[in-house]
C-alpha cells in the first residue's frame, strides 16, 4: 500500500470508481484542504499529488493540441504520423516549437516560462491599468479567453466629441488587413491560420436565425468613407428597423459577391461597380444597418474574412 497512513482501509483513493468522476486536480484539492491534516502534512503525498496532477494536465493538453494542431509544419508540409515517427523530422518540429506547446500549462517547463515571458512583454498598446478575463472551453477541449483590458490614457466613449480620439486609438493598434506574404511571411502565416473566418458558416454563426452573427463577410470601407479619420468610420445614426431592412436588401448583392470564392475585385469601387451601386448609396446603407455606436475599420474587399487583430499581440500569442 503506497500511503497506509492516509488510506488504512485502501478505500477512497484517486482511482476508485465514483458516480461523479473527479479529475486529479479536484480530488487532490479536496484531500489537501480537508480538516484531516494527514494529507497536507505529508511531503511525499504532496509531491505525489503534484506529479499525478501535472501528468494528467500534460496528457489532456497534448490531446487538445493534437486535435487543434496546425495541419502544416513551418515549412508548409503537412504533419503526418510518418513525420512524427521520423527522428530528424521530430527534432525539426521541436526546434520550431510546434511539438512542445502541450507543455505550456505545466509550471517550470521551458514552454511555460517562454509563454510567461511573452505575456510580460506583450504590452504594445500601452501600460495596462486593469483587466478582466474569462476562460471558456469549446468542443470539449480547446480553451480560449474573453478579455477586457483597461489601457492607461486610452480614450473612452463618453459623448460624440470623443469619437475622433477613439477612432484614432483603434486605428493605431488594430488592423483587419491581410499582411503581405513577401514582406512579412511570418505574420501572413499566423493571420491565415488563426484570424480568418471560415466561408462555411458553422452552427455557432447561425445562432439567432442569421447567416452569421459575427457579421462575416465584413463590409469593405475605404478612407473616403470616413469624415473623422482616414482609417475608420464611427456610425452614430439611429437607424430604424425599416431602414435596416431596406439597407440589408440593398447590400445583399454586395454580400453575395463577397461570399463568392471565385469573385475578385481590385478595390471597393470595382466591387460597387459590379453591384451597380454608387458610393454614396453604399455608405448610407452601411450606416443604416445599426442603431448603436460602431467603428467600421478600413477594409479592402479581399480582407472581408479577416478578423481584427494587433500584429504584435498576435505574434506573441501564437
Amino acid at each position: 500500500m503506497a500511503f497506509p497512513v492516509q488510506f488504512p482501509t485502501g478505500r477512497n483513493t484517486l482511482d476508485e470508481v465514483r458516480q461523479v468522476k473527479l479529475s486529479p486536480s479536484r480530488y487532490f484539492n479536496t484531500r489537501l484542504f480537508c480538516v484531516d491534516t494527514r494529507f497536507a502534512k505529508d511531503q511525499s503525498y504532496l509531491f505525489f499529488a503534484q506529479f499525478v496532477t501535472e501528468t494528467h494536465m500534460a496528457t489532456c493538453s497534448m490531446s487538445i493540441q493534437t486535435r487543434k494542431r496546425k495541419k502544416n509544419a513551418g515549412d508548409g508540409r503537412r504533419i503526418s504520423n510518418k513525420m512524427l515517427q521520423d527522428k530528424v523530422e521530430l527534432e525539426k518540429l521541436i526546434q520550431n516549437k510546434e511539438a512542445t506547446r502541450f507543455m505550456q500549462p505545466l509550471r517550470g517547463t521551458p514552454a511555460y516560462w517562454e509563454k510567461t515571458l511573452r505575456d510580460l512583454h506583450a504590452m504594445p498598446i500601452g501600460p495596462v491599468e486593469d483587466y478582466l478575463f474569462r476562460v471558456e472551453f469549446q468542443a470539449r477541449g480547446s480553451p480560449h479567453i474573453h478579455m477586457v483590458v483597461w489601457i492607461e490614457d486610452a480614450s473612452g466613449v463618453q459623448d460624440p466629441e470623443d469619437c475622433p480620439d477613439v477612432i484614432e486609438f483603434i486605428d493605431r493598434y488594430i488592423t483587419c488587413q491581410m499582411p503581405d506574404e513577401k514582406a512579412d511571411p511570418e505574420l501572413h502565416k499566423i493571420v491565415s491560420e488563426v484570424q480568418i473566418h471560415s466561408r462555411n458558416h458553422s452552427k455557432t454563426c447561425r445562432k439567432g436565425n442569421v447567416s452569421c452573427r459575427f457579421g462575416f463577410p465584413s463590409l469593405p470601407m475605404d478612407k473616403q468613407s470616413s469624415p473623422l479619420h482616414p482609417g475608420a468610420t464611427m456610425k452614430m445614426l439611429a437607424g430604424t428597423r425599416k431602414k435596416q431592412r431596406e439597407a440589408k436588401e440593398k447590400l445583399k448583392p454586395v454580400r453575395d459577391f463577397l461570399m463568392d470564392a471565385n469573385a475578385s475585385f481590385e478595390d471597393l469601387s470595382d466591387l460597387l461597380e459590379k453591384c451597380k451601386m454608387i458610393h454614396d448609396e453604399y455608405q448610407e446603407s452601411v450606416k443604416a444597418l445599426t442603431s448603436g455606436m460602431v467603428v467600421m475599420m478600413k477594409r479592402e474587399p479581399k480582407d472581408c474574412w479577416v478578423n481584427g487583430y494587433n500584429p504584435d499581440l498576435l505574434r506573441r500569442g501564437t
